[in-house]
Order: structure tokens, then C-alpha cells, then sequence
């Protein structure tokens, strides 16, 4: 079967003709929407969330088998904001009702009869109500007359939930990321119409403050990196996308390499284009120069910007136990894959904070435990960390 060349666009790429796999975590977030399920999405960042929500609701609506609206709440650290983003995306589906139209045009300037014309305003009748409140009273409204039309049900994915909390927080306002996320769990527990899908770059448990209960109706749908074979046929596309072919084993060295990450698959791509002298490179790829330009994009600080969330991010959510989680990462990212975690450093078990910050880097995606063992969940991450640290 002859494939599409997809010119490589590494972080950027959201049109649905170049998503390639994943065919099974679409079946089955259909099914767990279709029977009622919320679902959450807490894997990594660069995982290909975003991609992946916007090329299912591209599906759902092709296949006519349920609504789907993508929101990206990154950059929001208002609940106004999140409100205006919210009915802003809500007006322009085109499925949406006639009656909610309406309502929000009572509630909203520049809500036309079919979509917003300009920058949405609350109406100034309407300002003494909080924007909890509307975000409220806006969703059910959506979810009664869904129901009213008999349409398919609407799933609203919600993208970079948790970084807007941690936002709305950060700005002095904890009070306010916590009702947002108790307000959206009792519209999802009300909800007969709507379905949802909450996603973010950081992990809801940064944000909760110990309010797991938040988050505790959405069912988890496993994600996680490329299929093996998915990782090959993107970097075949990806090959014919730069003009160059693929040599014997090496599609196979840019899965294992990359541990099947999409982002980095498309980042090598990207970088394969030229060689080392900046000219256009259209030689047979290799397995060896895989290794090699992954080696590169590791070592070069400007090109590898994007992964150094693997080490920035320790300070801004861990806290008083920042310096524990660097010595425990630094312990298991050096040596045997996997190792006993009784044979971890005794001073680091007795700390106080060892079973908090242990239980965070597993949370993290950072670690996993098999059985009385710890090691890395994902090696291209240990590997990017062993470099970023300067360990040996």
C-alpha cells in the first residue's frame, strides 16, 4: 500500500490526513464515551494529545458517530478566560443548537445568530453573576438542548486543563482553580448530552491539593507512545516527506531510539533534512545516523528546548522536595535499568518525604515499579536526563 509523504513539522502538526496509528486508543475512547465514560488524559507532554483529540473529533464527525469540540485552555489564568474560551469554541460548531445560539447571545456581545463575529463580552446585565456561575448555566443549557434536538451527544475534549488551573493558582487565586475543577465535576455528574474529555501538559495531581475526589469520575484512557509498527509507518511517510530513503533497519532504530515518541520522530526528521554542512541531504537514511542525530539533538541545548520539561519542571512542583526528587532521579538514571528499590541510597529512604516525592515520579511518568524494583518508564526520557544532568 502506498503511503502520503508528510513533510515533517515536529510539535506543530495537527492536520488529521498526516495522524498516523493509534487506531486502537480511538476504538476504545469511542466506546467509553459512547457508553458514558469521562476520560483523562495524564500522559507526558509531546506525547501527541493535542493531535490526537483533534484528528478524533475530525473522525467522529467524518463517521457521524458523536460531536466533538476541541478546546485549548494553554495561556488561560483567569476563570473569565477559561469561560470566554469555552463559549467562544461552543459558537462555532456548527451543530451547535439554535436555542443555545440564542442564549448565549444574551448573555454575550458578538454572538451572532450562527457564531461570534468579534471578541466575546459579557453583557453588562449580566455581569453580577460569576463567571463560575455562567460556565454553569452555559453548559447545561447546551447539554438540555442537545437533547431537546435529539443530536448525537457532544463531547467537549478540554486540552491543558491542569496547566490552566496551575495558572489560575499561581496568580493568587487558589480558591479559584479548585471551585473551577469542582464546578466542572458536577456538570460532567449532571450531564445526559455531553461527554468529556480532560486533558493537560502536567499532571492533574499538581493541582488538586489533595481534592482527588476532583477528578475522580473520569476514567483513565491508556496512551502512552506510538505502537512499534505505528513509529515505522510514520517514518516512512516521514522519509518520503524529505526526500530521502530508508535503509535496512533504519525505520526500526528511529522506534527504539525514540522509545516510539512521535514528537521526537518528527524531530529528527526534521533535522535529517540538511546535513552537517546545512545543504539539502538526500542519501539513504541509516541506522547509524539515526544514533547519531539523535545523540546531536540531545547534546544541542537550543534544538532540544522542548525536552528540558524532563529537568526545568522539578523545582516548580516539587517544592520542599525538589532536592530529594533530582537525588532519587539522579540514583536510578545511572547503572541497571531496573534495581531493587531497598538498594536506593539509605539516606534518601529515610528521608521524611521519600514516599510523597517517590510516589510524585511515578506519577510523573518519570519512574515505574515492577514488583520490589524501580526504573525508568520511558528510556529516551532517562537518556535526555542523564545528558541535561551531566551524569556518567
Amino acid at each position: 500500500m502506498s503511503q502520503e509523504p508528510i513533510e515533517p513539522n515536529p510539535g506543530s502538526e495537527l492536520d488529521p490526513k498526516n495522524f498516523v496509528g493509534r487506531a486502537e486508543t480511538m476504538r476504545r475512547a469511542f466506546e467509553m464515551l459512547d457508553a458514558g465514560q469521562n476520560i483523562i488524559l495524564n500522559d507526558p507532554r509531546r506525547m501527541g494529545k493535542t493531535f490526537w483529540m483533534v484528528t478524533f473529533a475530525a473522525e467522529m464527525e467524518n463517521t457521524d458517530q458523536l460531536q466533538v469540540v476541541w478546546i485549548d485552555y494553554m495561556g488561560v489564568d483567569t476563570v473569565d478566560e477559561f469561560l470566554r474560551k469555552t463559549v467562544d469554541a461552543l459558537v462555532k460548531l456548527r451543530s451547535m443548537p439554535e436555542q443555545v445560539l440564542k442564549y448565549l447571545g444574551g448573555l454575550f456581545e458578538n454572538v451572532s445568530g450562527e457564531a461570534a463575529s468579534g471578541p466575546l463580552k459579557i453583557k453588562a446585565e449580566v455581569r453580577q453573576a460569576s463567571a463560575l456561575e455562567l460556565l454553569g448555566n452555559v453548559l447545561t443549557k447546551v447539554d438540555e438542548e442537545i437533547g431537546a434536538c435529539k443530536q448525537l451527544p457532544l463531547v467537549i475534549a478540554m486540552d491543558e486543563v491542569p496547566d490552566a488551573v496551575d495558572a489560575i493558582m499561581r496568580k493568587g487565586c487558589r480558591d479559584d482553580g479548585l471551585n473551577l475543577l469542582e464546578r466542572l465535576r458536577t456538570l460532567r455528574l449532571s450531564s445526559r448530552n455531553v461527554r468529556w474529555i480532560l486533558a493537560g501538559s502536567i499532571g492533574f495531581h499538581h493541582v488538586l491539593q489533595g481534592r482527588e475526589d476532583l477528578v475522580n469520575d473520569l476514567n483513565p484512557l491508556p496512551f502512552g507512545p506510538l505502537r512499534k509498527a505505528d513509529a515505522v509507518s510514520l517514518a516512512q511517510r516521514l522519509a518520503l516527506g524529505i526526500g530521502r530513503e530508508l535503509g535496512a533497519g533504519a525505520a526500526d532504530a528511529m522506534a527504539e531510539i525514540t522509545d516510539c515518541w512521535p514528537y521526537l520522530i518528527q524531530k529528527l526528521f526534521d533535522a535529517m533534512k540538511y546535513d552537517e554542512h546545512g545543504e539539502a541531504d538526500h542519501t539513504e537514511v541509516i541506522a547509524e545516523e539515526v544514533q547519531r542525530r539523535f545523540d546531536a539533538f540531545v547534546a544541542d541545548r537550543d534544538q532540544s528546548r522542548d525536552v528540558t520539561q524532563f529537568v526545568s519542571r522539578i523545582e516548580e512542583h516539587y517544592g520542599a522536595g525538589s532536592k530529594l526528587a533530582y537525588a532519587i532521579l539522579d540514583a536510578t538514571a545511572t547503572g541497571p535499568h531496573w534495581r531493587p528499590i531497598g538498594k536506593l541510597p539509605a539516606d534518601l529512604r529515610a528521608d521524611e518525604l521519600f514516599l510523597e516525592v517517590f510516589g510524585k515520579l511515578q506519577d510523573d511518568h518519570y519512574l515505574l515499579v515492577r514488583g520490589d524494583e524501580v526504573g525508568w518508564r520511558y528510556q529516551v526520557i532517562r537518556t535526555i536526563y542523564r545528558q541535561r544532568r551531566m551524569l556518567k
